[in-house]
């Protein structure tokens, strides 16, 4: 079952290549407790209109066209420089030990290397188990994986480059008490991937909660608006105090 709000982003063209590494960073404020990522093709203006952003943040992150590639290294190098460039962050900020790092759909892979490699407590929002499997069954990747077959590959090349960088295998890594927000329905992420990444979280080793909702891909991310608020703790997002400086890394994949 679809909603007409999913309908209207399973129609969104998608990005024209799937080679570009550039993404976008909305530096916040220094002593905020957040850090987003944004969903797959989604401006910060967007996400703040649609009220995603509904806490003060360190970082704010646009996904570079590459976080969903038919290229089966180019993902993985997308969340290695967003990673990197979070990491530059906060060495050069030092933000409060009790940061939360907020990952919405795809933005989860990139949230969830982040956290894994902090200890730190993900709040992943609409989220799949696996990059791979995403890519070769989500109906909103379709496009991407007719890309990817008629560039030759299969989806055992996208196995391997994502091997060890899943979500699902970050678990035990990333802080306890780590939140997982999931919805029943909608085309972005498939039910088998969603139930397997529930199973998942139930059985890790760390203390994570799993809340599910009876929404769509886009209701679950307005579900969370008001979860982020309870659980996380931290200052409500004011945009008059976000810096209106942005840096977009230039680099594109294989130049």
């Amino acid at each position: 079952m679809f909603t007409l709000a999913d309908r209207f982003l399973l129609s969104r063209p998608i990005p024209e290549t799937d080679f570009d590494l550039r993404f976008r960073r909305i530096d916040g404020e220094r002593d905020a407790r957040v850090i987003y990522f944004l969903p797959w093709h989604t401006s910060y203006r967007v996400a703040h209109r649609l009220g995603l952003l509904p806490l003060s943040f360190v970082a704010c992150y646009e996904m570079p066209a590459s976080i969903v590639s038919a290229e089966p290294k180019a993902s993985v190098d997308a969340v290695s420089a967003l990673l990197e460039d979070a990491l530059e962050v906060l060495d050069r900020r030092s933000p409060p030990s009790s940061l939360s790092i907020v990952g919405y759909s795809v933005g989860v892979f990139p949230a969830a290397a982040l956290a894994a490699r902090l200890g730190a407590r993900l709040f992943a929002v609409a989220a799949a188990d696996r990059g791979d499997l995403m890519i070769w069954e989500s109906r909103a990747a379709l496009p991407i994986k007719q890309r990817a077959i008629d560039r030759g590959y299969g989806v055992d090349l996208f196995t391997a480059a994502f091997a060890g960088r899943n979500p699902v295998e970050l678990l035990d890594r990333i802080g306890s008490d780590s939140v997982f927000v999931s919805g029943s329905l909608g085309p972005f992420v498939p039910q088998q991937r969603r139930h397997a990444f529930a199973d998942a979280i139930m059985q890790s080793k760390r203390r994570h909660r799993l809340i599910e909702v009876d929404r769509g891909h886009l209701g679950t991310m307005f579900a969370s608006r008001k979860i982020q608020r309870h659980l996380l703790g931290t200052a409500a997002f004011s945009p008059g105090r976000a810096a209106t400086r942005a840096n977009t890394m230039n680099n594109t994949y294989g130049a």
